[in-house]
């Protein structure tokens, strides 16, 4: 079958297989069950060949975070290694050199020309000989839908979600409002409102110092001249 495999007369998914090992036999007998290889995923970036994507906030985000959140956390690089054109920004496991000064920069800050959108990273991991491209989108931070990305981040070739609209809608109302409510306190009160009790004056003040007077009561000392209702 090897042989086979090496003229190229067959293909490794068929002249492969996996083992498995059964705590209890099977219906045939069996211990060691053979079973036929399974296909590349299409969405695992260590069975294509082609490059990963992430979109994440390129001015916010610190290099540290990029390295635990993106390479370990989503990635699953142990000891990531990571460079791009101008050279190595970080190495991990034995004799790494010592990039640690990059750790409180943001992307876009890193050495030379900084990580911006449309970068290329070259990531590896020895203890896993493992070896990808990651191409670095950038997405402005208050754009990612805080319901699917909380933390800013997304791999992937489609962009993201951005932030539903309705959402920046009710934020400016509410800005607004705020401004309009902060206007009225100070403005002076020109009107008359009606009452079961009576006719009552509303004063012209500013602030809390303007009050309602029943219609008939004095006002510096004069009567008033407005009457009650019959």
């Amino acid at each position: 079958e090897l042989l086979k495999v090496l003229d190229g007369s067959l293909p490794v998914e068929k002249a492969c297989k996996y083992t498995y090992w059964t705590k209890n036999r099977n219906r045939k007998g069996q211990l060691l069950v053979p079973t036929t290889l399974s296909p590349p995923n299409p969405k695992c970036f260590v069975c294509q060949t082609s490059v990963v994507e992430v979109w994440v906030d390129t001015g916010e985000m610190l290099f540290s975070e990029f390295i635990a959140k993106v390479v370990k956390k989503r990635l699953g690089f142990n000891e990531p290694s990571v460079s791009y054109e101008l050279g190595a920004v970080w190495e991990e496991g034995d004799d790494a050199d010592d990039f640690s000064e990059n750790l409180p920069k943001t992307l876009k800050n890193l050495p030379g020309n900084g990580v911006t959108d449309g970068a290329t990273l070259s990531l590896e991991d020895f203890s896993q000989d493992l070896e990808v491209k990651l191409l670095v989108r950038h997405r402005d931070g208050d754009d990612f839908d805080p319901e699917t990305h909380s933390e800013r981040i997304h791999v992937g070739s489609a962009p993201p979600p951005r932030r539903p609209a309705a959402e920046e809608e009710q934020g400016s109302a509410a800005a607004a409002a705020e401004g309009a409510a902060g206007g009225v306190e100070g403005s002076a009160g020109k009107a008359l409102a009606g009452g079961k009790g009576g006719v009552l004056l509303v004063l012209e003040g500013t602030g809390p110092s303007a009050a309602k007077r029943p219609a008939g009561e004095e006002v510096d000392g004069a009567p008033s001249t407005k009457k009650k209702r019959p």
